[in-house]
């Protein structure tokens, strides 16, 4: 493309943004009285038989925390220079079978808070309920 041409594609991807923003807030504001309600109904989905469409709430896993106090200044070094010190489970399992420090940071380390994401999929069971 010419210079000319990418010129022309700021505007439109700067719209693109402007919406893409405006879609996310909108989206945000209808996700939380259906994320209010199915917390208050713990294990109950909402179900649209019309559409198809089911609302739940999906829960997540948290990460892996590392108990810095706890693993000692040595394991905590040679966590640090190793870029292990924001746990990241990929980073661990990278690591995993590589040196035998691991298992010894994996006795300090204990699952993270997990959360819950919305999901509204289309469910062909729900249709016609």
């Amino acid at each position: 493309m010419t210079e000319r041409e990418l010129v022309g594609l700021l505007k439109p991807y700067r719209q693109m943004g402007k919406e893409i923003d405006r879609l996310r807030r909108d989206r945000e504001r209808l996700a939380k009285p259906i994320r209010e309600w199915l917390e208050a109904h713990p294990g109950e989905d909402l179900q649209d038989g019309e559409t198809g469409l089911r609302g739940y709430l999906e829960e997540r896993r948290g990460g892996l925390m590392l108990d810095t106090i706890n693993c000692g200044p040595d394991l905590l070094a040679w966590a640090g220079d190793h870029g292990l010190l924001k746990l990241d489970n990929a980073a661990l399992k990278a690591w995993e079978g590589k040196a035998p420090e691991i298992l010894r940071l994996k006795d300090h380390c204990y699952p993270g808070g997990g959360s819950t994401a919305l999901q509204v999929k289309e469910d062909k069971e729900c249709r016609g309920r």
